[in-house]
């Protein structure tokens, strides 16, 4: 019978009953297992994650200990779902006890069985046979003698195929019996420290299966900075079988694409929800089975693989221990919970359909499998991210819609008062601003620079006037920055929980690490602040 108990009540041979992949159940199926329900579903998961508490099953999926001559041992090849000091805990208080004493042994635990009964019989007398004939030398069998042929191997397959065999269901199952499955997202702001990149944040599933040691993060461009779907990515790392029908990481750092017998698709249904549905491939079904493989690249300390245009994965290194925390920008009911997902067939009697609540092909996300160096210690997984779509309903870019009350009209190009006193103008994009040759400083750290400007005089057509505002100091954005980009990072820094609003003055940082500043009223203005380097400031 399937329970949760204290490891701490176990009898001995109730070690053998542990279940590693616990993390493979929903919260309602875990919460059927308790004999109460004092436990909210997150809690429930931590204390099996830490060891607090343990699922016994007649039969454990992935075993955390084995039977190795009459005593418990940890199973080597376990990817089990415990905290590594729990194992090593359970390890020192099963391993030096014999679970099943030899005839010679004193039966002097409380967990073993006491000594059979003394039987009264009088043995027959001993039958002397003629000595055996020499036997002819063995035959060497395979060792997948009685097993099925084994197939094309693939990246990842359900669990509920038999041992060898490689073919896609035909049925309805759960999204789990495939791996561990999770769904990230990029925080909104950049972490202090963090060199620009944005931590990755657990939407909903386990992140049981992340390096130890590494941290993931993104790196967005200023394409993506908004919208339900446009940064949200689905991570599956496949169930370890041991029946050799997955590609090895060695075979998948040689390959342009590979083979897998399931494929995700997520999309926004018509209430504006993000949705994912799961669905069987193999060769010969409408949507092939083939998915590109990427290959991490080392940059210093960093593996990093190219997503999409403006998206970066970053995988890091990271000491601290810490699991990436639960996001709390998407509700719990959002209806992309892995637990919750089922994949189906894409074919009935013959003819394709579509998803549902979809009538586009797959070509409007990106599907990799990432794949890393052996030595480097990360799994390789399979990843989903959902491209963004025009206003035409064509993969693209998202077309720029302002989210802030800036007058970019103002910043962006020359202004001038009531007065005909030159501002604004806080970019060289449209030609009516120029620079004053030789005033122009060095860019700060996020591009930003400094410089005396003239624009055009709409008094006098062909002739220039010097901006004297602030000593003649104009801040600009930085100059590869382009007008949707400056619009976005700025309407992201005016969005941004962190910004400060002192009277008509607010401050706040772009997702690039630009610090603006500007004013409320009369108009909504920004302006670039330039961050001198610490030797022109006087610092050391």
């Amino acid at each position: 019978m399937t329970r949760i108990a204290d490891p701490h009540s176990l009898a001995l041979h109730e070690a053998l009953m542990i279940e590693g992949g616990w993390d493979q159940y929903s919260d309602r199926e875990l919460a059927s297992y308790l004999s109460s329900s004092s436990f909210t579903p997150a809690r429930l998961r931590d204390q099996l994650a830490s060891g607090e508490l343990v699922l016994l099953r007649e039969i454990p999926a992935a075993p955390v200990f084995r039977l190795v001559s009459g005593r418990i041992v940890p199973t080597e090849s376990t990817s089990a779902a415990i905290a590594e000091n729990a194992v090593t805990a359970f390890e020192k208080r099963f391993g030096d006890r014999q679970a099943f004493p030899s005839r010679g042994t004193a039966y002097a635990h409380s967990d073993s069985l006491p000594p059979p009964p003394k039987l009264d019989y009088t043995p027959e007398p001993p039958v002397i046979e003629p000595p055996p004939e020499p036997l002819p030398p063995p035959v060497v069998i395979s060792e997948n003698f009685g097993l099925p042929p084994l197939g094309p191997k693939v990246f990842a397959k359900s669990c509920t195929r038999p041992s060898g065999d490689t073919d896609s269901n035909e049925g309805e199952e759960k999204a789990s019996n495939f791996g561990t499955l999770a769904m990230l997202a990029p925080a909104t702001v950049t972490s202090p420290g963090a060199n620009g990149l944005r931590p990755l944040g657990l939407i909903s599933g386990s992140a049981m299966r992340l390096a130890k040691g590494w941290a993931m993060a993104a790196r967005i461009g200023a394409g993506v900075l908004s919208t339900a779907g446009s940064a949200v990515l689905l991570a599956l790392w496949p169930s370890k079988l041991g029946d050799s029908t997955l590609y090895t990481e060695e075979e998948l750092l040689e390959m342009a694409e590979a083979a897998i017998r399931v494929r995700f698709h997520l999309h926004v249904d018509a209430t504006g929800n993000l949705r994912v549905a799961g669905y069987h491939v193999n060769d010969s079904t409408g949507y092939k089975d083939r998915v590109p493989v990427a290959h991490a690249e080392l940059k210093g300390e960093n593996f990093e693989v190219v997503v999409d245009d403006d998206f970066t994965l970053v995988w890091y290194p990271d000491d601290s221990g810490h699991r990436p925390v639960v996001s709390t920008e998407y509700p719990a009911d959002s209806g992309i919970d892995p637990y919750s997902i089922l994949v189906t067939p894409i074919q009935e009697d013959g003819q394709e359909h579509s998803p549902p609540g979809y009538q586009r092909p797959f070509e409007d996300q990106v599907e990799l499998i990432v794949s890393f160096p052996k030595d480097s210690g990360i799994e390789p997984l399979y990843l989903v991210f959902q491209k963004r779509a025009d206003s035409a309903g064509d993969s693209g870019l998202v077309k720029y819609v302002q989210q802030s009350p800036i007058d970019f009209e103002h910043v962006l190009k020359a202004d001038y008062t009531s007065r005909g006193k030159p501002t604004g103008g806080h970019t060289l994009l449209y030609g009516d601003v120029r620079i004053v040759p030789g005033t122009e400083t060095m860019p700060d750290v996020a591009g930003v620079y400094m410089a005396t400007v003239e624009v055009q005089d709409p008094a006098n057509p062909g002739q220039w006037i010097t901006k004297t505002s602030n000593n003649s100091s104009n801040t600009m954005f930085p100059k590869d920055w382009d007008e949707t980009r400056i619009k976005s990072e700025v309407d992201a820094a005016w969005n941004d929980p962190n910004k400060i609003v002192q009277g008509d003055r607010w401050i706040s940082v772009t997702p690039s690490g630009v610090r603006v500043e500007g004013w409320i009223s009369p108009r909504t203005t920004v302006y670039p602040v330039y961050q001198a380097p610490r030797t022109l400031r006087g610092e050391k």
